[in-house]
């Protein structure tokens, strides 16, 4: 417990020969107490005059505070006597407590102090869920976090002090030296852990704990060493593909372990964007290391994957598998993808011709970027609903990537029209322009 001394301090004489009579109090701040406990100090209480004085009362203005009695206490001049001052934290979360203490002599001299203190709730039971390392290959380390969440009302911290158990030596604490870490109130910070052992089978220990103020806590640590663990090295990325089409690609799955791995019921969402190829139950590993069972060898594995993708831009899916793994029974996966193509953007999508008869310009521009092998857009032709009387300067043409082109529009009357552009764009095929000629 940290406690400060607070040198605020009130002298005070009254009446006459008032310099031979004063009085010096000292103040204290208390700190963080935690809820239920009472602390105390001593202060002092001096007579810096050279006459005598009777102490007539003791007051506190806080509760929290409780004073020894000094009623008829007898101070020479120059004399000092010690005041035990108390504090009790009572506070269910937290409260900041401020209060001025007031002694009196008899012959009216007084002298004032401020005490301060904080009552917070400390909860010294922190959350710790332990860690469990499920199917860490032999040869391979596992990588997890050990949770710790400061439940307290006030900022606390914590550390990792050492790891213990019969099988300390298979966990370590990620780095080495662990620093201090300080929580707010409700807080969660994540300690790296890892895991590797030479030998399959079951390992057990603890992580020793120091959070604040309270005793060492203790979080279990588990880990499972296997032969064989299935994973998806990173995000797997498939080929740029342009709307509407297919393209052909593998998901990729590696063994790390001694021991084949079977993989079943293989899934990939969104439907109908993604598709496992139709063959699901031969996994693509390489003739030479397919076993008669049809599980994967060890090594790696291609999953032949369909991509159709159904919109322009950044598209991603999940990959799905179940294992013959005890302890990682699931695979998941993550993909992601391209969908290329033109991009038309059309305006203005109203036109409103000169009453002169002149001429209406709207531009069609490509909005694939540059590189896009697939953005070339295809303008195919336009259909008019109105008057004969409109012209439209359109023939069908490409336009490049990022390029842009303008289509006229004239008439010799008043009128509404409604013109409809189609182009090879799948995600918007016709674009509607409405054209007006006021009398």
């Amino acid at each position: 417990m940290v406690r400060r001394a607070v040198l605020s301090l009130v002298l005070v004489a009254c009446g006459p020969g008032a310099s031979s009579r004063a009085l010096e109090l000292d103040g204290h701040d208390f700190g963080i107490v935690p809820s239920g406990l009472a602390v105390a100090a001593l202060v002092g209480l001096r007579n810096t005059g050279s006459a005598s004085l009777v102490i007539d009362r003791v007051d506190i203005d806080d509760p929290a505070f409780t004073v020894s009695e000094l009623r008829g206490a007898f101070l020479h001049g120059g004399a000092s006597i010690a005041l035990n001052v108390q504090f009790d934290s009572r506070s269910p979360l937290r409260s900041d407590h401020a209060a001025t203490l007031t002694v009196r002599a008899t012959d009216g001299t007084f002298a004032k102090a401020t005490f301060t203190g904080v009552s917070a709730f400390i909860e010294c039971r922190p959350e710790l869920d332990g860690v469990d390392f499920l199917g860490v290959a032999l040869g391979r380390s596992g990588r997890q976090q050990l949770k710790v969440t400061n439940r307290s009302a006030i900022p606390d911290t914590a550390r990792v002090t050492s790891i213990s158990g019969a099988d300390r030596l298979a966990f370590a604490v990620a780095p080495a030296v662990v620093e201090e870490v300080t929580l707010q109130p409700g807080e969660e910070h994540g300690f790296d852990l890892t895991f590797a052992a030479g030998v399959v089978r079951d390992y057990s220990a603890h992580a020793v704990v120091l959070v604040g103020r309270c005793p060492l806590a203790i979080a279990p640590l588990r880990g499972t060493s296997v032969t064989s663990v299935a994973e998806c090295p990173d995000v797997q990325t498939l080929p740029d593909t342009a709307l509407g089409q297919t393209s052909q690609s593998a998901w990729l799955v590696v063994n790390y372990g001694a021991a084949p791995v079977t993989l079943t019921q293989l899934d990939a969402t969104p439907r109908p964007e993604l598709r496992v190829g139709a063959d699901a139950g031969t996994i693509g590993v390489p003739a030479a290391r397919r076993s008669s069972s049809g599980v994967i060898a060890p090594g790696t594995a291609r999953v032949p994957l369909v991509f159709t993708p159904a919109m322009l831009g950044d598209r991603s899916g999940t990959l799905r598998a179940v294992t013959s793994i005890a302890g990682q029974e699931q695979l998941t996966c993550t993909v992601t993808g391209r969908a290329r193509g033109p991009d038309i953007d059309v305006a203005p999508l109203m036109l409103d011709l000169p009453a002169d008869g002149g001429v209406g310009v709207v531009t069609v521009r490509n909005t694939a970027p540059v590189q896009d092998p697939y953005g070339t857009l295809q303008l195919l032709g336009f259909n008019r609903t109105g008057p004969a009387t409109l012209t439209v300067g359109l023939t069908p043409q490409a336009i490049p990537p990022q390029g842009s082109a303008d289509v006229t529009f004239s008439t010799t009357s008043p009128g509404n029209w409604l013109v409809t552009l189609s182009s090879n764009d799948l995600d918007e095929p016709a674009v509607a322009i409405v054209v007006r000629s006021a009398p």
